[in-house]
């Protein structure tokens, strides 16, 4: 008899045990599954700061955003005859090149100090020749103007309904100017037809989108760095035969000393990292 009421008080005393390991883990457990997001959100700002990178505050906000889609079409080829003065040329991935009979002479003061184009400066520049079809097909779709002093040229972009640049490289026109500041000729793509699906994506926030890039070697903004701008623009995701999908891009623009701006991109939806591109941003 007492062997037995020994025997019962030891499984008694191993199922309380057990219980109280089970609560012990499933608190731990619960700990660790919180803990590291909390970490994450406290300490991505000193990170940077601790790097000697200097950044506006990263959102938390998070909203939908519709998909663009384009159609595919040859309008370039088609309105080729329609230029003057220059020598167009349209290659089999709908890219036009142009190169003037004689370099132009923009009038908007550009020189060795020049770092971006103002407003005034675009504005006359647009009246004298982005809306003119003698100079340029669809000139007037283009705007943001991106000075880049490294290799002399003027990037426009086109945008969607609610002003988000494309940024892919397929809608953009870049003015090639020479050591004058002369404009000798230009590279143009296009996209016809912008406009809104239906279809609408959640978008990670801001802050979210930082945390991601800061994460990878590859796409770690340097030290002392700057971000100057972080926006939403849209990239070329789907290519169909008659269309293409565009999806929302988050854009971290940051700049080192004595440097051209960099960009980095990250899928705003889905979180993947795109690319780096060396360009000049305003």
């Amino acid at each position: 008899m007492d062997f037995k009421r020994i025997q019962l008080l030891l499984i008694f005393f191993f199922v309380i045990f057990n219980l109280y390991l089970t609560y012990s883990i499933t608190q731990r457990i619960s700990m660790v599954s919180i803990e590291p997001n909390t970490a994450i959100d406290a300490t991505i700002e000193e990170e940077l700061k601790s790097r000697g990178v200097t950044f506006q505050d990263f959102s938390d906000n998070t909203e939908d955003i519709h998909l663009i889609r384009t159609d595919q079409t040859n309008y370039l080829a088609e309105n080729i005859s329609q230029l003057t003065n220059q020598n167009a040329s349209i290659d089999s991935d709908r890219v036009l090149t142009s190169t003037f009979d004689q370099p132009v002479d923009l009038g908007i003061g550009l020189s060795d100090t020049t770092t971006e184009i103002t407003d005034e400066q675009f504005a006359y520049l647009k009246q004298e020749f982005l809306d003119k079809s003698e100079w340029f097909i669809q000139g007037e779709a283009y705007a943001h103007p991106v000075y880049n002093p490294t290799d002399n040229t003027i990037v426009l972009r086109m945008t969607d309904g609610d002003g988000h640049r494309i940024i892919d490289g397929n809608a953009e026109l870049r003015l090639q100017l020479n050591e004058m500041y002369l404009m000798t000729g230009y590279v143009q793509t296009y996209q016809s037809n912008i406009t809104q699906l239906e279809t609408t994506v959640e978008i990670i926030s801001e802050k979210t989108a930082i945390e991601i890039l800061d994460r990878r070697v590859e796409t770690l903004i340097p030290d002392d760095a700057r971000i100057i701008d972080t926006r939403i623009s849209f990239y070329q995701s789907t290519a169909l035969n008659d269309m293409n999908v565009y999806s929302p891009a988050w854009e971290f623009i940051y700049v080192e000393e004595n440097s051209s701006p960099k960009s980095l991109l990250i899928d705003a939806h889905r979180g993947t990292v795109l690319s780096w591109i060396a360009l000049r941003q305003n």
